[in-house]
């Protein structure tokens, strides 16, 4: 049973992960992401959110297991897992699920074009690719 402590330290942990992170100190992150993973294993919100920064620390695989969590446990997910998945999936060389990702993205910027571009060369769509 979560209490109302465990509620804010984990509030804290997400914030204290992100900072961490925005600050260019994702080596000192690592305990708040696995702490925050930790206390919500069950919130998919949570782990997309990590999913963006294990790259950064340097374990892309993680970043992919924590999308493929985050899915099965939100297979509904809102649109804006669709960045966290591309990325994690894309740097841990799942290029197929990652395209997937990129392709359901609401509204481009030039990074998902070029997520889009490097998937489909990947997977050999080059024509896709090209645009």
């Amino acid at each position: 049973m979560t209490t109302a402590i465990d509620r804010r330290l984990f509030l804290a942990g997400i914030a204290a992960m992100t900072a961490s992170a925005a600050a260019a100190a994702p080596r000192g992150a690592k305990p708040f992401f696995e702490r925050a993973v930790d206390m919500a294993p069950g919130n998919a919100d949570v782990l997309a959110i990590s999913a963006w920064y294990w790259l950064q620390l340097g374990e892309p695989q993680r970043g992919a297991e924590v999308t493929d969590l985050a899915i099965r446990l939100n297979p509904r997910y809102p649109y804006w897992y669709n960045s966290a998945c591309r990325t994690g999936y894309f740097f841990a060389g799942r290029y197929e699920d990652a395209l997937g990702c990129a392709r359901r993205i609401n509204f481009t910027v030039a990074t998902d074009h070029a997520f889009i571009a490097a998937g489909a060369a990947h997977q050999g769509y080059l024509e896709e690719a090209k645009r």
